[in-house]
């Protein structure tokens, strides 16, 4: 479930966009900014659970969602690329 949620906050602004028609401008950026507060807050929780250092989790897990995160999005345009 937490995977569901985490996983459309890169697609709420695109949802929002196309839906109420808002026709906004950097939606790429805008979803990159909120990916990466999603990533922040999982790194608090994170911090939290775990009883550790609040930066370092934080970072850790800012570092590794932006490579994930990143490595998602080469592969969706190399796959885009062999199908088109």
């Amino acid at each position: 479930m937490s995977f569901i949620t985490v996983g459309l906050v890169p697609l709420l602004v695109y949802i929002f966009d196309v839906g109420f028609k808002l026709g906004l401008d950097h939606l790429f950026g805008i979803a990159t900014a909120l990916t990466a507060l999603a990533f922040i807050g999982i790194g608090l929780l994170k911090s939290r659970v775990a009883k550790s250092n609040v930066p370092r989790a934080v970072i850790e897990t800012l570092v590794l969602g932006a490579i994930a995160a990143g490595a998602a999005y080469i592969l969706g345009d190399v796959l885009e690329r062999i199908i088109t």
